[in-house]
């Protein structure tokens, strides 16, 4: 990737599957996992920060705003850096963290891939379920 700060503002497919225990006495099943079907989410950026704004779904219960940051995370021997993507749940203490898995050649990032961590059944919210989860975010093409 170059040097500037990535462009995501615009429309991205939201694709995620997680495994969830619904309480502290659940055992995990490694073979239930919850996948929602991809849908179109609308991001918005100033610079390194981001807000996407994500419908409700099989995963989550209501619609809400993910607050999220660009971070540089290094640089390689060439002198590109690479960045990381990351977000804060709205209902709970739940982390997004996503990389660019798919860059064009001019430096445009179409794809984000990475993970969802959520802790326990400890926090204020209802909603805090122990979850992890495997998303990507793919850019929505402009149509002419």
């Amino acid at each position: 990737m170059c040097n500037k700060i990535p462009e995501l503002s615009g429309a991205w497919e939201y694709d995620v599957s997680v495994i969830r225990r619904n309480n502290i006495f659940q055992v995990p099943d490694v073979n239930n996992i919850i996948t929602s079907p991809p849908v179109i989410v609308n991001i918005q950026q100033n610079g390194e920060f981001v807000v996407l704004d994500v419908p409700p779904g099989p995963t989550r219960p209501e619609p809400g705003f993910l607050l999220g940051t660009l971070t540089k995370t290094y640089m390689n021997s060439f002198g590109q850096y690479f960045w990381t993507l990351t977000f804060s749940d709205f209902d709970d203490n739940g982390v997004f963290t996503l990389t660019a898995s798919n860059v064009a050649c001019d430096g445009t990032v179409l794809e984000w891939s990475g993970s969802y961590t959520e802790p326990g059944f400890f926090g204020l919210s209802p909603t805090q379920l122990q979850t992890a989860g495997i998303l990507k975010l793919r850019r929505v093409p402009l149509t002419k």
